[in-house]
C-alpha cells in the first residue's frame, strides 16, 4: 500500500524518523512539529505492519482529542 502526504520534515523530525531505536522520543518546545512527527510515523508504521494493533496515548482525552487525534485525522 502507498499513502501520499504532503510532509516536508523539519531536521529535527528528519533526525526522529531515522533514529534506528524501537522505542523514541521527541522533545521540543510548542510549534517543533512533535505531534506531526509522530502522527506520521504511526501512520508509516501502520502501513508497513498491516493488522499490527498499535496505541497513540495522551494524559488526557481532552488532550487527545484536541491535539493528537485531530493531526492524525488531519493527515
Amino acid at each position: 500500500m502507498k499513502v501520499d502526504v504532503d510532509y516536508q520534515p523539519l531536521p529535527s523530525q528528519m533526525e526522529f524518523h531515522a533514529a534506528p531505536e524501537k522505542i523514541r522520543l521527541f522533545s521540543g518546545g510548542v510549534g517543533s512539529g512533535k505531534t506531526t512527527a509522530g502522527a506520521i510515523e504511526a501512520l508509516k508504521l501502520a502501513v508497513q505492519n498491516p493488522g499490527c494493533e498499535g496505541m497513540i496515548i495522551s494524559p488526557t482525552w481532552s488532550m487527545l482529542s484536541r491535539v493528537s487525534l485531530k493531526k492524525f485525522l488531519e493527515i
